[in-house]
């Protein structure tokens, strides 16, 4: 072989070794380079971003638990209704004040509210003024009913010796026998299932509200006589009874 002809074979080689080392395969780049490169590791893969509640808008936060609901939400929406039922206009019922637990001893109740009017807590109660009475919408047992101060003022309050006392006065003067000649068979304190107080008058509405008061049973000769009561008032329900 001539010295040309293995200058031009050495020449190929060489050309022959370094095409195939361009087109050889690269070696797999470990996982963690990949990661310091910016591209996504195999156990890693990137996903799209998705908006909650439309573009530009934040997702809704929870409500804290414990907040408390504002009175003046639905007082309009009450003092309309409260000013059709007393046929009166709306500025003449004004929205006094809110209270969070009433005693229904010291209310006579009007009647129901009707209307597409949301309840509020049980007791709760928004208080309106119509000229010298005040007005309490109370809500109970998913119903709004409309009350207003009873006639005993707020100083007035009885003990269950009190209210068995004042059954007692009451009997011996509507039977026109002396306090000796009563006798006490049962005397108690109760708790009311609504304003009744366990005595309801017939075509009345009354508050569905839990309401404490007393049972004091009175017996003359062979006659009872069933007295109820609230912290207000003490009352002979009904006719007697032969026991």
């Amino acid at each position: 072989m001539s010295r040309t002809s293995v200058i031009w074979l050495s020449v190929l080689v060489g050309v022959v070794l370094l095409l195939s080392a361009c087109l050889a395969p690269a070696s797999p780049q470990p996982a963690a380079t990949a990661a310091k490169a910016g591209g996504p590791t195999p156990s890693r893969q990137a996903l799209p971003q998705i908006e909650v509640g439309g573009r530009g808008t934040p997702s809704p936060q929870p409500t804290p638990e414990g907040t408390v609901w504002n009175p003046r939400a639905i007082a309009t929406q009450v003092q309309l209704a409260l000013a059709d039922l007393l046929n009166v206009t709306p500025k003449d019922v004004p929205f006094v004040t809110y209270e969070s637990e009433v005693d229904p001893a010291t209310l006579t109740c009007v009647d129901q509210l009707v209307g597409d009017i949301p309840t509020f807590g049980e007791g709760e109660a928004l208080v309106f003024q119509y000229k010298e009475t005040k007005f309490y919408v109370v809500s109970s047992q998913d119903a709004l009913w409309v009350c207003r101060s009873g006639p005993l003022t707020a100083g007035e309050s009885l003990t269950l010796d009190k209210a068995k006392e004042k059954a007692i006065e009451d009997l011996a003067q509507r039977l026109g026998v002396p306090k000796e000649r009563i006798q006490v068979v049962e005397a108690k304190e109760v708790t009311w299932d609504d304003t009744s107080l366990g005595c309801p008058v017939e075509g009345q509405k009354y508050a569905q509200i839990l309401t404490p008061g007393f049972l004091v049973v009175l017996k003359v000769g062979e006659q009872t006589y069933a007295y109820h009561g609230s912290s207000r008032k003490i009352f002979l329900c009904g006719e007697e009874t032969k026991k």
